[in-house]
């Protein structure tokens, strides 16, 4: 059976039934005493901040770590925990995405390495930071599991996004879209509601109880007619119903433009169209290609530098060591214009033909004419061109010297 997307939100962030009051914590803040009606406001902020977050770690887990050893790719261990499994207990999917959702919530992520594996921590650790020594870190703790000892600067990988908290701006600029957001609620319930003028041409009660009477007689006559789907509404001869029709400008378009202005605002804040958010296709090629360029890469440049100078070193980096990501499998591409990249790639020897065939997602050859490199008559020197045509250069000859040499 599907899962209702209010049964995800409820589930995901706590829901409290409406009778009692909503005590819970959103990714690390509180809310206190809030109505269900307010909670469902911190969901469409909350909805925002995750689309992001599920966006910039689903773009991250196409791209490849590509693990080069003396300026050559290789595919070894370290390669596979980095793609495929970096701990017994999670995919690189599941891994990269809790590191990225840790990062943007809490902004930073601690990741240690035990047993040759990769883990990541949970928030709550302790951070001493030195400005001539290593930074050290204690009070680790992985899925709950306190660890026992401390950790040197060197022995994990620190992510920090920014100096300040992404997630604290928007809650602040949340703020005030959430009294927008109830003010346009409230007005749009009232204004769907039924308004009815009960005309009543029998003596009026003198005493204040006589009235407060009247009031809870006509409260349950109505109450329970309105509220039903079909009913029956008795009415005396002196009693005569009129609806009330009130013209409101207020529509479910006003609520959605609301909303879609907390996921504009939102996504801007991790430098990702709005656009490519939502999946509209309206120019959606330079939108996308911008936010690679501005959304994606610096998080893919902070994950591999961290790695790079922690994992490797300086003096292995220096020799051809590293770690780099590919990040050409996050457009999809049509093959047609794919063929003709790898062409144009071929033919001035950037690519072989093994590097041809992972373009399109296909095994390598791994033979001598596979891995070989090739260059077209058109982009050879000079000089050799020349001479294979028998040409003069400058002062010379067709026999390569100057006329007075002859």
């Amino acid at each position: 059976m599907g899962l209702k997307v209010s049964d995800w939100l409820f589930d995901r962030f706590g829901y409290v039934p409406k009778e009692r009051k909503l005590i819970q914590e959103f990714n690390g803040v509180q809310y206190v005493g809030y109505s269900i009606n307010t909670a469902a406001k911190v969901f469409y902020k909350e909805l925002a901040i995750q689309s992001c977050v599920s966006f910039i770690a689903n773009a991250l887990v196409m791209c490849e770590f590509q693990t080069i050893e003396n300026n050559q790719s290789v595919k070894d261990k370290t390669y596979y925990l980095l793609n495929i499994q970096p701990n017994q207990n999670q995919n690189a999917v599941e891994f990269w995405h809790q590191v990225i959702s840790t990062l943007v919530n809490h902004n930073e992520c601690l990741v240690v390495r035990e047993n040759e594996e990769f883990f990541v921590c949970d928030p709550g650790f302790d951070h001493k930071k030195y400005v001539f020594f290593p930074d050290y870190y204690e009070n680790v703790t992985i899925r709950d599991l306190p660890m026992k000892k401390g950790y040197a600067e060197s022995e994990v990988l620190y992510f920090q996004l920014n100096n300040n908290s992404i997630r604290s701006l928007i809650d602040d600029l949340f703020t005030d879209y959430a009294e927008l957001l109830t003010s346009a609620h409230e007005m749009f319930k009232h204004s769907g509601g039924l308004k009815l003028v009960l005309n009543d041409n029998a003596p009026q009660p003198l005493t204040p109880e006589d009235q407060e009477a009247q009031d809870r007689e006509f409260k349950e006559r109505f109450t329970s007619f309105l509220k039903s789907v079909n009913g029956v509404l008795g009415l005396s001869n002196d009693e005569k119903i009129t609806e009330l029709t009130s013209k409101s400008n207020i529509s479910t378009k006003d609520f959605r433009d609301l909303i879609d202005d907390v996921f504009k605002l939102t996504a801007s804040a991790f430098h990702i169209s709005s656009a490519v958010l939502k999946g509209d296709v309206v120019g959606i090629d330079n939108l996308t290609d911008n936010t690679i360029t501005f959304g994606i890469k610096p998080f893919a440049h902070l994950i591999t530098s961290e790695i790079n100078r922690k994992y490797w070193g300086r003096e292995m980096f220096l020799k051809g060591y590293s770690v780099k990501m590919d990040m050409s499998n996050i457009k999809n591409i049509d093959i047609v214009k794919l063929s003709q990249a790898a062409e144009n790639l071929f033919r001035i020897g950037v690519n072989s033909i093994d590097d041809n065939l992972e373009l399109f997602n296909r095994p390598r050859l791994n033979t001598e004419f596979s891995t070989a490199r090739f260059v077209t008559k058109n982009y050879s020197e000079i000089n050799e061109y020349m001479k294979e045509n028998n040409l003069k250069g400058g002062d010379e000859n067709g026999n390569g010297k100057t006329d007075s040499e002859s």
